[in-house]
């Protein structure tokens, strides 16, 4: 019993996926776990549970910053008829709810989109970092946005946003990490992600985003934060504190003698410095967040706890 060759693989694309963001990676997630129900060895239903279960759960652990990648997830497995009458009716049914929650998520954002552009019409120059999709399709909208893109280094994912961005027609500055404080003032409001919202309405995202959101403070301006609902990172109310990864020092600089290089891909902003977040419901104040994510709690407890 276990996954096949081809699952393992997939499996670890996620994991090692460096590029993408986390809606993204919540979509591949959902798609590996109907390939998972596919082509798995398993010769009961309990079996084959127990399959999902162990390879959910390695997935989720494996994106600890991306709250919807563990919510989508949770929710799949907490969704599933347990008393499934045979291996075919519970595959037919992974494949029927991955569809639900990838149709979901994109309703979810989409919304989102919507709130945020028509949000930032009054504003002309918006100033952001990184790659977010939801950010790019934000600004994407035909509002006639001048945009200042921070680089975010190390791997220098804001390029990504600014080309594309350009092809869109828009004005696009690119600048270097450190000049986002001078560019604030140029600006009219700063747009981010976030990979993760936590209870106390601090949020999780890309290194650099606390210093983008301390200079749109400077500055006066707004920090909108865009994301879904399924950002909401409930497992702070479970004990499970935020998990803040690193990644190899040699992306950032090569070996120096005596010298400790350290890379940080994301890091907490606390939600003082948030003019509010922007969801699929429409702008939510900080202090909001809390009660928002009332109802999530029990499926991602039974989810971590590996509860079938």
């Amino acid at each position: 019993m276990g996954a096949s060759a081809e699952t393992e693989r997939l499996v670890a694309s996620i994991m090692e996926d460096r590029v993408h963001g986390a809606d993204w990676i919540s979509t591949k997630a959902l798609r590996a776990m109907r390939e998972i129900s596919d082509s798995a060895r398993a010769g009961t239903v309990d079996e084959l549970l127990r399959v999902l279960r162990e390879a959910a759960i390695r997935i989720a652990a494996s994106r600890p910053a991306m709250a919807s990648v563990t919510n989508n997830l949770a929710r799949l497995m907490y969704e599933l008829p347990v008393g499934a009458d045979d291996l075919e009716s519970l595959r037919r049914e992974v494949a029927i709810k991955v569809l639900e929650l990838v149709g979901a998520q994109r309703r979810r954002k989409a919304e989102a989109v919507k709130y945020a552009a028509e949000i930032l019409e009054e504003h002309e120059v918006i100033i952001t970092l990184s790659d977010s999709s939801t950010v790019r399709e934000v600004l994407a909208s035909p509002q006639g946005h001048r945009v200042i893109v921070a680089e975010s280094r190390p791997l220098l994912e804001g390029r990504r946003m600014a080309a594309d961005l350009a092809e869109n027609g828009l004005e696009v500055t690119l600048i270097v990490d450190a000049a986002v404080a001078s560019f604030a003032d140029d600006a009219d409001a700063a747009l981010v992600g976030a990979d993760g919202v936590l209870e106390d309405s601090s949020f999780v995202n890309k290194v650099g985003t606390r210093t983008l959101a301390l200079a749109a403070a400077y500055s006066g301006i707004p920090l909108y934060v865009v994301c879904d609902s399924f950002k909401f990172d409930v497992r702070g109310l479970l004990g499970e504190p935020a998990v803040l990864v690193e990644r190899e020092p040699e992306e950032v600089a090569s070996s120096l003698a005596g010298v400790e290089v350290r890379n940080p891909y994301f890091e907490v902003t606390p939600g003082h410095l948030v003019t509010a977040f922007i969801t699929e419901e429409g702008l939510v104040e900080p202090r909001r967040i809390r009660g928002r994510m009332t109802g999530m709690e029990e499926t991602v407890r039974r989810f971590l706890s590996a509860q079938p």
